[in-house]
């Protein structure tokens, strides 16, 4: 079975929600690429609500506000014509994602910094320009190495699950994951500059 069939079961059973971003429901707008989030507890840390949970649960305030945020940056991942992307993981203060290290996990993170300190949701690619976000954290919560291993360990982990015969997308940074991908401000210099 194709990872494109996989997903579709996934979507059909409510496992994976695919984002349709807001400006798609009301005005026929190009979506540029797909992202699914997932709508169910599985795999390690599963005492943590799911992504799709976070966007339909009961929320303070401030809660509320994060997560209205983070929904306009699943609506660009959608939509818009460039993403930007660090060309150092580390370095990436202004990126709208970036692969994870080890690069070779093939974990990424959706990086929503408004309203400050803002969350990151993390997943991979299935094929070029379908992203399957699968975890999620507030980032004042990702401090440390480990902190940050166990929100990847729950991104690989729901991945396994859902996907047990398939790996995620390999390929070069970031050209073979993004169309209309461009390396952010942060970089040192583009890596086919002389």
């Amino acid at each position: 079975m194709s990872i494109r069939d996989e997903i579709k079961a996934h979507w059909e059973s409510g496992a994976l929600v695919k984002h349709v971003p807001l400006q798609v429901r009301s005005v026929p707008t190009p979506e540029l690429r797909e992202l699914y989030i997932l709508a169910v507890r599985i795999g390690y840390g599963d005492d943590i609500p799911a992504i799709h949970e976070q966007f339909t649960g009961q929320h303070d305030a401030e809660e509320e506000e994060r997560w209205i945020e983070a929904e306009q940056y699943l609506d660009d991942f959608v939509t818009a014509e460039r993403i930007t992307i660090p060309h150092d993981s580390r370095r990436a203060k202004e990126a709208f994602m970036s692969r994870l290290d080890p690069p070779e996990e093939e974990v990424w993170d959706i990086r929503c910094y408004d309203p400050p300190p803002g969350l990151r949701m993390l997943g991979s690619f299935a094929e070029k320009d379908i992203f399957v976000a699968l975890s999620w954290a507030y980032r004042e919560t990702l401090g440390t190495d480990y902190e940050w291993g166990f929100a990847k360990r729950r991104s690989l982990s729901a991945w396994a699950v859902l996907f047990p015969d398939q790996k995620p997308l390999t390929g070069g940074y970031p050209y073979d994951y993004i169309t209309g991908s461009t390396f952010s401000a942060d970089r040192v210099r583009r890596p086919d500059s002389r």
